[in-house]
């Protein structure tokens, strides 16, 4: 990963050397009932974009629903080459 926004950053409550375990770290978190579509986008290895909703449990039980809208870029010879990535979260109050 090249850059990650600080804003994600905050809000998973990660240090730049967390965002390497990021993907257990995140799909512990994601809510059972999404997991089947969050796998559909994830392990699919993403080409081109995609839109995704679905929600995630928080350490103390409390649920966010995440908007995600994505694009992943790829070289001349199908390679991935830029994953770009923009994460809303709703009831992030909670």
């Amino acid at each position: 990963m090249l850059q990650v926004n600080q804003a994600f950053l905050d809000h998973w409550n990660l240090t730049d050397d967390d965002v390497k375990t990021f993907p257990s770290t995140f799909r512990r978190q994601v809510h059972p009932d999404d997991m089947t579509k969050v796998n559909a986008v994830y392990d699919g290895h993403l080409r081109g974009q995609w839109e995704l909703e679905y929600r995630l449990v928080t350490e103390n039980g409390a649920e966010k629903t995440v908007s995600e809208k994505g694009v992943m870029v790829t070289s001349e010879t199908g390679d991935a080459s830029v994953l770009i990535c923009f994460q809303n979260f709703k009831n992030s109050a909670v």
